[in-house]
C-alpha cells in the first residue's frame, strides 16, 4: 500500500507545517554523509543525489524504499 494512501494529506500538511520539505517520487541515486552542514552545531547532514542529476543538502533523510534497496543508497561505511 503506498504511504500516500495510508497517511495522505494530513501527514503531508503536518510535516510542512513543521518546516519539513518532502520530495515524493524522487529517484535517489546516492546519499552521502556531510561532516558539516550549514550552521548546525556538531555538523553532520546528508547530500542526496537524485537520478535527475540534482542534489540536495539536508539535515535528515527518510528512505522510503524497499529494505533491499537501502544498502545501495548509503555510503560504504553505513551500508
Amino acid at each position: 500500500v503506498p504511504l500516500a494512501e495510508l497517511y495522505g494529506g494530513e501527514l503531508r500538511g503536518w510535516l510542512s507545517g513543521h518546516g519539513v520539505v518532502l520530495q515524493e517520487n524522487a529517484g535517489v541515486r546516492t546519499c552521502s554523509f556531510l561532516p558539516t552542514h550549514g550552521e548546525r552545531l556538531g555538523g553532520g547532514g546528508w547530500n542526496v543525489s537524485l537520478r535527475d542529476g540534482t542534489s540536495h543538502a539536508t539535515d535528515h533523510v527518510i528512505l522510503a524504499v524497499p529494505f533491499d534497496r537501502v544498502a545501495d543508497l548509503l555510503p560504504e561505511p553505513l551500508a
